[in-house]
């Protein structure tokens, strides 16, 4: 399922989806260039883009290209955030391996061929999520109704980018410009004033989506996924009532959204729980997760030389039925060695894989709305809450009763429910405070210098204002 398809059979050729996406690489990749040397946009390039529906669309689909490849879904990115915390172990040797680095977390501002998915390539789809919305902007020839969909869609795609800097890096620029004269040296921001820009742009962004998806499957962006994404970002805000309100809106959807009580059923292209999964990087190909947090090998021996942490498996509950479902394991001879099985597909199959890769789904909009209510001391909400995701990981209900077990419950459930998704343990660890609590003891380098990830001595020289 390609993401611009309006109904659920594929109508446009497949050669010809492909020219239009090469068409639109090759304008954006033109154009980088032609602003990197310092020149200003051109009249003509922005039509070459914008000049109807269709060609739009096309450039927003490339922007959901770089987004799903720069993700914490990718095996780049997401396998180096579950280093850096303590899901995953390093089995590699090499001091100056990337999984060495992110697991030691020894990473320096000398390592930008190890940051640059983190740094450079978001900005670089910032950039682009940008250039849809200038040429939006000054296109006559797309209704308005068309042109406030990809404006939305573009808000949240270039928010979700903004969005992860933040929440990796600490202080960062926040681009909102296409002139290379202009955002060269672009100053840091707080943090908590990208977190403002970002909530700012994602509510406009709600304002302007659709309720309706705008393709067969959850691919594409609407207004329930920009709602999802605004209720984590009151979360991180500490905005309680807000990520409550708009947490319960979700769960309260139910002709649309369910928690799935069949484990296996959670990641499927058809899945209830779903709120918004990335399309297939390729027809019928297996998700990036399938492919790099599989174990068919020793550790270390293989291209990625990690496993799932002890620490992690042994975190469970004997009888969580997300250890069975959701963790695999791989024996070579005396040896065996656990890992992520969320998803399960590992061959490209030509009617379409069955698993797409999940960027939000409705298990975590109960655990927002929990912790929401811890903050806000309405306990047995919580706790109905935390026993929803327990129930259907065949669980009973938790023993917590007071604010800092809740605490520590809601904690437990997100690391054993959102594990080896995205960067939530990172990002959780980071926003409650705990990390070097929690990593100090685990990590024998651990210091409060690796909080955030380092940006690059490259950026530094290019822009000294991110000294």
């Amino acid at each position: 399922m390609f993401l611009f398809n309006k109904s659920k059979a594929i109508n446009r050729p497949v050669i010809g989806l492909y020219l239009i996406l090469l068409l639109t690489t090759l304008f954006f990749s033109s154009c980088e260039k032609f602003v990197d040397v310092g020149y200003p946009r051109t009249q003509l390039l922005d039509s070459l883009v914008f000049k109807d529906f269709k060609t739009a669309e096309t450039a927003l689909l490339q922007v959901y290209i770089d987004v799903r490849y720069n993700s914490e879904v990718s095996a780049g990115c997401g396998l180096n955030y579950q280093l850096y915390v303590d899901d995953l172990t390093n089995y590699s040797v090499d001091p100056e391996s990337k999984t060495f680095k992110f697991f030691n977390t020894s990473l320096t501002d000398k390592d930008e061929n190890l940051l640059t998915r983190h740094w450079d390539a978001r900005y670089s789809a910032i950039y682009k999520a940008n250039k849809l919305l200038v040429g939006l902007d000054q296109s006559a020839a797309i209704t308005v109704a068309n042109r406030n969909q990809l404006k939305g869609e573009a808000l949240v795609l270039r928010s979700l980018m903004h969005w992860r800097l933040a929440n990796s890096f600490g202080d960062v620029p926040f681009i909102t410009d296409v002139d290379y004269r202009v955002t060269v040296n672009a100053p840091k921001l707080p943090k908590s004033k990208v977190f403002e820009l970002v909530q700012k742009d994602v509510e406009l962004a709600a304002s302007l989506l659709p309720d309706n998806y705008p393709t067969a499957d959850r691919v594409r962006i609407n207004k329930k996924v920009a709602q999802a994404f605004l209720a984590q970002i009151y979360l991180y805000s500490k905005k309680w009532k807000e990520a409550e309100d708009l947490a319960t809106e979700l769960i309260n959807a139910t002709g649309t959204y369910a928690l799935e009580t069949d484990l296996t059923k959670t990641f499927l292209r058809q899945s209830k729980e779903t709120i918004w999964h990335f399309a297939e990087s390729n027809p019928g190909s297996p998700t990036s997760e399938a492919l790099h947090y599989a174990i068919s090998v020793s550790p270390f021996t293989n291209t990625a030389y990690v496993a799932m942490s002890d620490d992690l498996l042994n975190s469970f509950e004997p009888d969580d039925k997300r250890r069975n479902a959701w963790i695999g394991i791989n024996t070579v001879g005396q040896s065996s060695w656990n890992y992520m099985s969320k998803y399960k597909v590992l061959n490209t199959i030509a009617s379409g894989s069955p698993e797409l890769s999940v960027v939000m789904r409705l298990s975590e909009m109960y655990l927002i709305r929990a912790e929401a209510r811890i903050e806000r001391e309405n306990f047995s909400g919580a706790q109905q809450d935390i026993d929803a995701i327990r129930g259907k990981a065949g669980l009973p209900g938790t023993t917590a009763t007071d604010k800092p077990s809740l605490r520590e419950a809601v904690m437990q459930e997100r690391r054993h429910e959102l594990f080896c998704e995205g960067a939530h343990r990172y990002y959780d660890l980071k926003r409650t405070g705990t990390i070097t609590q929690v990593l100090g003891l685990k990590k024998p380098n651990w210091t409060e210098a690796a909080i955030n990830l380092p940006i690059s001595e490259k950026q530094k020289i290019l822009n000294p204002n991110l000294q």
